[in-house]
């Protein structure tokens, strides 16, 4: 089947991506849509079948699957998405919806996306060949995905390393989940502002405190030109990922750490070293030897979301 297909579709809250994905992890066309989730559950899945009907018409190869990410709760088992808070979706039957409008009978299979991009890497990238590692996605929020002999984790209520919202920081930060200390509240864009919010007051002579409608990566500009507040935000990231991160390596062994997402990506030049040095000072390096943290090299979701298609065919 090395002139086979499968269709990936990441789902976002603001855009769908989607890419015709071949058996080495390589794009051969790629799409996008925006979500609209406030137009309706209806509308979302008609628009992401209307985007994978498109890319039917991009090729004559075999399709042989198509995999989906989406944020939230999801059992794949049975493609029910049970809570998405950005999509405002509860107890969405997604996989049945998308067959069901779809031109061919073609299998489809669902994964959280930060379950997705685990795979990628897998497959194609960071973890290439890695039967044991974790993936951390810093992005506006923070997710987390574990291979562990080769499968992933999913948990009973398949919410395994939710990373973001294990409430880990004594006396931390309010959280959107209503915990407080959750990592997300440090390591993530979301974590940023709010860090931002609680320091600028104590920084008047930081370069971030003259700007107005300060962003991401003002920030990161600022830390890289040493700017104090600038370098305790980024700190506060390497905390955020340290504090679940340590214990997580106790549970699970890992062979290493993939940092991706988009503000992981971003930031990778101030977080990669920041982490790997911290990580190594706070493990017993007679249990865990060196564990390297390495930078996500699948950079487009929908191969992370199409690779859901090659692992299940290679493990039927």
């Amino acid at each position: 089947m090395s002139d086979s297909l499968a269709i990936g579709v990441d789902i976002g809250g603001t855009k769908i991506a989607y890419g015709l994905v071949d058996r080495q992890g390589a794009v051969h066309a790629a799409h996008r849509l925006p979500t609209l989730p406030e137009e309706g559950t209806e509308a979302v899945i008609n628009r992401i079948v209307q985007g994978i009907e498109h890319m039917l018409t991009l090729t004559d190869a075999p399709i042989v699957g198509i995999g989906m990410g989406s944020p939230g709760q999801i059992n794949p088992h049975t493609g029910v998405v049970y809570l998405a808070t950005n999509l405002d979706w509860h107890n969405v039957e997604l996989v049945q919806g998308v067959r069901q409008r779809l031109s061919r009978d073609i299998p489809v299979w669902l994964h959280n996306d930060a379950n997705a991009s685990a795979m990628g890497e897998m497959l194609f990238g960071a973890a290439k060949g890695c039967s044991d590692f974790l993936i951390l996605t810093v992005g506006t929020g923070l997710g987390g995905a574990a291979i562990s002999g080769g499968k992933l984790l999913l948990g009973g209520k398949f919410v395994a390393m939710e990373v973001g919202h294990i409430p880990v920081i004594p006396n931390g930060r309010l959280c959107r989940c209503g915990a407080l200390g959750c990592p997300e509240m440090y390591a993530s864009g979301t974590g940023m502002m709010a860090g931002l919010e609680d320091h600028l007051p104590h920084y008047p002579f930081s370069v971030l405190a003259d700007k107005e409608n300060v962003s991401t990566e003002d920030i990161l500009a600022a830390a890289r030109e040493g700017d104090a507040l600038g370098v305790l935000l980024v700190d506060e990231i390497v905390n955020g990922l340290l504090a679940v991160t340590v214990p997580i390596i106790g549970l699970l062994d890992p062979l290493r750490v993939v940092v991706g997402g988009g503000l992981g990506l971003a930031a990778w030049d101030l977080l990669g070293e920041r982490l790997t040095n911290r990580l190594h000072e706070e493990l017993s390096q007679t249990v865990f030897e060196d564990i390297p943290v390495v930078k996500s090299e699948v950079l487009s979701s929908a191969v992370g979301a199409a690779s859901l298609v090659w692992y299940e065919l290679d493990n039927r």
